[in-house]
């Protein structure tokens, strides 16, 4: 079974304000043990919903799709603490190898 996991937007995340260091090692945490399941193919973060573009297609419908762009670390600032970030890149590297 394939799933993707969405972590609820609130006022904070919405205005931007970023995770600290303790919600990030919280969250490397839970990734590690997805990752360790087998079960984790990407941890990308999304971006708030402000920064998102919405497209309408007229031929097709109508239909509407939202793009928001991905975090990447440099987003995180002094949060990401070289410790975290060397979690994070350990993370990938061995989603990549699955």
């Amino acid at each position: 079974m394939r799933a993707m996991v969405f972590v609820p937007a609130n006022k904070e995340s919405e205005a931007g304000k970023m995770p600290t260091k303790e919600q990030l090692g919280e969250m490397m945490k839970f990734n590690e043990e997805l990752s360790k399941a087998g079960v984790m193919l990407a941890g990308d973060g999304l971006t708030p919903t402000s920064r998102a573009k919405r497209v309408r297609f007229s031929g097709n419908g109508g239909t509407e799709v939202t793009i928001r762009p991905i975090f990447g670390p440099e987003d995180f600032g002094a949060e990401l603490t070289p410790e975290l970030r060397a979690k994070r890149e350990q993370l990938e590297a061995e989603i990549a190898r699955r």
